[in-house]
C-alpha cells in the first residue's frame, strides 16, 4: 500500500487507478478460463444464472465502491490511518 500511495502522489486519479486494477484482474480471470487453467463456472439454467447475477451485482457494486474509497483514502491521508480504518472492517 505504500507503493500505491506513491503512485497516487504522482497520478492523483484514484478512480482511474481502481478501474485499471479491476481491468487487469478481469483479464487475468478471463485468461485462466481461456487457457483452461480454471474451469468456467457452470450455472445449469439461464434462470439460475439470472437469479445469481441479480444477487451478485449489488454485492459487487458495494465491493467496488469500497475499493474506490480505499484508494481515495490512500491518496488523501497517511497510509497508517488507512490501515487502522481497514482493520475495523467486518470482512
Amino acid at each position: 500500500t505504500t507503493l500505491y500511495h506513491q503512485v497516487l502522489s504522482e497520478f492523483p486519479i484514484p478512480v482511474s487507478c481502481t478501474a485499471l486494477q479491476f481491468a487487469v484482474g478481469s483479464l487475468l480471470a478471463l485468461s485462466t478460463w481461456g487457457l483452461r487453467l480454471q474451469p468456467f463456472p457452470q450455472f445449469g439454467s439461464r434462470a439460475y444464472m439470472t437469479s445469481f447475477l441479480i444477487k451478485l451485482i449489488p454485492i459487487a457494486a458495494v465491493h467496488a465502491i469500497g475499493n474506490i474509497l480505499t484508494n481515495v483514502s490512500l491518496g488523501k491521508v497517511a497510509v497508517s490511518f488507512t490501515h487502522t480504518i481497514k482493520a475495523l472492517e467486518p470482512f
